[in-house]
């Protein structure tokens, strides 16, 4: 894959994130004064939150997250001839 190509999937990968996000935003705004806000706050809109990236409220964090995906999508692909170093971190 060249790395236009992944430029362009890391591009869309963020809109996606945003979008989710603001459909996260939308979601909390919804369900705020109800019943059933605390418990939702406190599993599974925390829980989606922290799998997107580091900008939240919560003090947990992803082993993964999609920021992270995006970040490594952006990153000098190896095979372009970008390092000089193997997977050892021995200089070829």
């Amino acid at each position: 894959m060249g790395t236009d190509d992944r430029i362009d999937i890391a591009d869309r990968l963020e809109e996606i994130k945003d979008e989710i996000k603001g459909l996260l935003g939308e979601a909390d705004d919804l369900l705020h004064g109800t019943d059933g806000y605390q418990r939702a706050k406190a599993y599974w809109l925390a829980c989606m939150h922290i799998e997107l990236d580091e900008d939240h409220e919560w003090m947990g964090k992803s082993m993964c997250s999609m920021q992270d995906t995006i970040d490594e999508l952006r990153e000098p692909d190896d095979d372009d001839g970008m390092s000089d170093r193997d997977d050892t971190g021995e200089d070829d």
